[in-house]
């Protein structure tokens, strides 16, 4: 078993041994909801996920698309925890939309949600960046796919950061660089050297 332990090392060594990744204090205060997009070019097809999203306290629609290319714009102003995309859009479909944005927001999860489910369309989906391809017949399904896309990046979130760990060893072989004084030495007043010549 390694021994770890702190020892005198250069600065700027020691702040990278430090170095601790932590998540967006946006997204840690309490009772702040999901945010979610929706795109697709049938309005009711929009009022019925809104309708199935609203039953969920914990969820919200941030914003709305009638196509690809408006979903990019909307993903890219609103910064959505999740996208509920349709296949079929005009101007850029749902695809192409989903490789777009996650080339910007490779973290936010999109679910596909279309008519055309098969394998191919799942396979070509994962391709595209898409996490969740689900049969817009099967509304529970939708809601299934959001809920576990939250939990997983919750979880993500709530890991405890990453720490470098360094062996004793590597650490004994380092060289001893002093750190600067956080402040210059006090100067002696003229006045004091004065009185103590005397």
């Amino acid at each position: 078993m390694a021994v770890l332990a702190k020892r005198s090392i250069p600065y700027s060594f020691y702040r990278i041994a430090q170095i601790r990744i932590r998540p967006d204090p946006k997204r840690e205060v309490s009772g702040v909801p999901t945010r979610i997009l929706i795109a697709d070019d049938h309005k009711s097809a929009i009022r019925e996920i809104r309708t199935l999203l609203g039953a969920n306290p914990e969820w919200e629609v941030c914003g709305e698309a009638a196509n690809g290319q408006e979903a990019l714009a909307r993903a890219n102003e609103m910064h959505p925890d999740v996208i509920v995309m349709d296949f079929a859009m005009p101007v850029m479909n749902g695809l192409l939309a989903a490789q777009e944005i996650t080339k910007v927001q490779p973290t936010v999860p999109i679910v596909l949600n279309t008519l055309y489910s098969s394998p191919q369309v799942e396979l070509e989906a994962k391709r595209h960046g898409i996490r969740k391809v689900v049969e817009k017949t099967r509304s529970g399904a939708l809601v299934s796919a959001i809920r576990e896309l939250v939990d997983k990046k919750s979880s993500r979130a709530d890991a405890p950061p990453p720490t470098v760990e360094i062996p004793l060893a590597q650490l004994q072989s380092l060289p001893y660089k002093p750190q600067p004084q956080a402040y210059p030495p006090r100067k002696r007043s003229h006045s004091r050297n004065n009185a103590q010549q005397k």
